[in-house]
């Protein structure tokens, strides 16, 4: 009877310890899930790609399917493939603009033993697509068209010349930190009645710039 009472202790006490033993791997694995980071870059502008690298600890078959980056509820792009282990995901930054949150999420595979089935990690960038805004008022353009008599002769003669000018303009280009012209030449109608900022091309990689304007008449 005791030796049957001995071995009902030594099942339960090897049950326990491997038990124990099962719970401290899972615990273990738990604390080892992969992490995320983020290639630094100093802004974005025009067609930028976010680049996202995984680290850590990888068990027990665990991958990643796919990261998906997102600015608040709307998702910027996704991308499964990677290059040498980093997750390239292009967009156009156009659509943001100044400072900007924003979160990757990587959706794991093989991931039956540990809590989350995802991966994440918040960041901000900055956005540097337009200069600041120019804005010209209604009818500021209109009034610059105007109507000249000039006189030929005596005014008894009746005879005079009347000039018209209109369709008065005025345009505006972008010139680099040098005086090199980088953007082509905007209208002031793009920019009448509504505050627009202008277009930075996306090749320009400065934040420095000159902003130039010139006069167009015609008769």
């Amino acid at each position: 009877m005791n030796f049957i009472k001995s071995e009902l202790l030594l099942v339960l006490v090897l049950f326990c310890v491997l038990n124990g033993c099962a719970t401290k791997e899972e615990e273990e694995q738990f604390n080892t899930i992969p992490s995320l980071s983020i290639q630094e870059m100093d802004f974005l502008r025009g067609i930028s790609v976010i680049k996202i690298n995984p680290s850590g600890s990888w068990r027990n078959n665990l991958r990643i399917k796919a990261i998906e980056l997102f600015n608040g509820a709307e998702s910027l792009g996704k991308q499964s493939k990677n290059i040498s282990g980093s997750y390239s995901i292009p967009f156009d930054s156009k659509i943001l603009g100044g400072i900007n949150q924003l979160t990757a999420v990587a959706i794991l595979e093989g991931v039956s033993s540990f809590k989350e089935n995802s991966i994440t990690i918040d960041f901000d960038v900055e956005v540097d697509n337009y200069i600041p805004n120019i804005f010209i008022e209604n009818d500021y353009i209109e009034s610059k068209n105007r109507s000249n008599k000039f006189s030929l002769g005596n005014e008894s003669s009746g005879n005079y010349l009347e000039t018209f000018i209109s369709n008065y303009n005025i345009n505006f280009v972008l010139l680099n930190e040098y005086g090199d012209v980088i953007s082509e030449v905007s209208p002031s109608k793009s920019f009448v009645g509504t505050p627009k900022g202008l277009l930075i091309p996306e090749k320009s990689t400065g934040r420095n710039f000159f902003f130039k304007y010139f006069n167009a008449l015609f008769n």
